[in-house]
């Protein structure tokens, strides 16, 4: 089955460049388009569309991106990630509201992860990130962290509770800095070893 984007249907996709999916547990499929907003498909029993676009939010046409979806831990919340900033849908109302952000280079976000402490980590375009506490989570405090070179495009959580970053390169985040670590190409003539 193919979906896409239908001029003359505007219940279809509302764009058919996709930068982020995610399927919840009632098996609506979310996704994060380019230029079209944010799309959510209730697959089965049959192809229900729902779409939030920037008529919805009094932005300029064709304009809303999202790069990223989080769907918080708490079940009731996806977030999403946009070249406007933040929007949050809200499950129990069923309705998205735009967040808001402090700082015009807060407004290009790429990147969203929240830890496995319930912080919530925010990577921006400019490199910038920036951390949502747990206990600040109501009140939508940022807390900002040291600027990267490039932009962060994905944080995640190793098994040991430490964060990484994919920003010009890799970052982890240590004693309150991120640490740079740079990948090099061994020379062809370097013994390997097998990894058991």
């Amino acid at each position: 089955q193919r979906i896409q984007h239908d001029p003359s249907n505007p219940t279809s996709l509302s764009a058919n460049e996709i930068n982020c999916l995610y399927e919840d547990r009632q098996g609506n499929l979310w996704i994060g388009t380019e230029r079209g907003g944010l799309n959510k498909i209730q697959i089965s029993p049959s192809n229900w569309f729902q779409a939030y676009t920037h008529h919805d939010f009094d932005l300029a046409e064709n304009s809303l991106t999202v790069y990223a979806l989080l769907k918080l831990r708490n079940n009731k919340e996806i977030w999403a990630g946009t070249n406007h900033g933040i929007f949050v849908f809200d499950a129990e109302y069923n309705e998205l509201k735009k967040q808001v952000l402090t700082g015009e280079e807060n407004k290009q976000v790429r990147s969203l992860f929240e830890d496995s402490q319930g912080n919530i980590w925010i990577g921006f375009l400019s490199g910038h990130a920036a951390l949502i506490r747990h206990n600040k989570r109501e009140t939508f405090e940022l807390e900002p962290l040291p600027k990267q070179p490039g932009s962060m495009r994905r944080i995640e959580e190793s098994s040991q509770g430490e964060i990484w970053t994919s920003c010009n390169g890799m970052t982890k985040w240590v004693n309150g800095q991120f640490n740079q670590f740079y990948l090099h190409r061994l020379p062809e003539s370097t013994p390997r070893t097998p990894v058991p």
